[in-house]
């Protein structure tokens, strides 16, 4: 009955000056929600949100991408939002609580260009997403005006996982970011967004650099597997571990500053 009874207050909601009570269950959405200034409008979020900061005071209402109806709807949201990519079923019970629920695509860096608009367009705020749009756009020209000729980049490898091993196809996002900071992502010829490997084509391939985050697991086994030795990244200590790991795996407004430091790593200042 106190289900119920929330569900029905909830029904009752009205929307004053155009403004929602939106609860975001992924973090990436959540960042551009902040980064368009519309944090009065965050009513709830998910245990993964965790940036900027202050969202950590914001209410709970569910873990990543998974709404936890009862504390959601006592929140009383007029919008929901969350990744296209997650559980559909998830959607289909937000929306028997009579709640409007957007799902996102996020494959693409197109795809976060055309999130911003939608975005702005749930929030009433189109100029302010205008604004990121043309910013945005702005950056990623300049990546792609100033990356160097594809035989004159280094050879790529981002490890998500040690065991087993995983990285990312042409079709991820995180190919994009590599492409725009001047990389050459390793497994380019593989038409999907992620997959497993082989240690044979990780030695095939040969990478220049890797980049591994604390999410990835299994350093010390990396580091003391004879067959990883004869990797030029290895023998020229150019894997990189310090990266944070949201940098790269939230498609948002942070995305940006991901390549920012791709393109640090990959061209790295002669120290005098």
């Amino acid at each position: 009955m106190r289900f119920q009874f929330i569900t029905i207050l909830l029904l009752l909601v009205v929307v004053v000056n155009g403004a929602e009570r939106v609860v975001s269950l992924t973090p990436n959405l959540t960042e551009l929600i902040y980064k368009l200034k519309q944090e009065h409008q965050l009513s709830g979020r998910s245990s993964a949100c965790d940036y900027p900061p202050e969202v950590k005071t914001v209410p709970v209402a569910g873990e990543f991408a998974k709404p936890s109806l009862e504390p959601l709807a006592a929140l009383r949201p007029t919008l929901v939002v969350s990744e296209s990519t997650r559980s559909l079923k998830h959607a289909e019970a937000v929306r028997n609580l009579g709640i409007k629920f957007v799902s996102f695509p996020s494959e693409t860096i197109e795809d976060y260009l055309s999130n911003i608009a939608t975005m702005g367009k749930l929030l009433n705020c189109p100029h302010a997403a205008a604004k990121l749009i043309t910013e945005t756009q702005t950056k990623l020209d300049a990546f792609r005006k100033t990356a160097p000729p594809p035989d004159h980049r280094p050879k790529v490898l981002i490890l998500i996982s040690a065991s087993p091993l995983i990285t990312v196809g042409k079709r991820s996002y995180i190919h994009e970011m590599i492409e725009l900071a001047g990389g050459r992502n390793i497994a380019a010829g593989v038409e999907q967004n992620y997959f497993t490997c082989s240690m044979e084509f990780v030695v095939e391939q040969q990478p220049d650099i890797m980049i591994i985050t604390p999410m990835t697991g299994g350093m010390n086994r990396i580091e003391n597997d004879p067959a990883w030795q004869t990797i030029p990244a290895i023998k020229n200590k150019r894997v990189h571990a310090e990266i944070d790991p949201s940098m790269i795996y939230r498609l948002g407004p942070r995305t940006i500053e991901g390549i920012t430091i791709m393109r640090k790593i990959f061209y790295p200042v002669p120290k005098n």
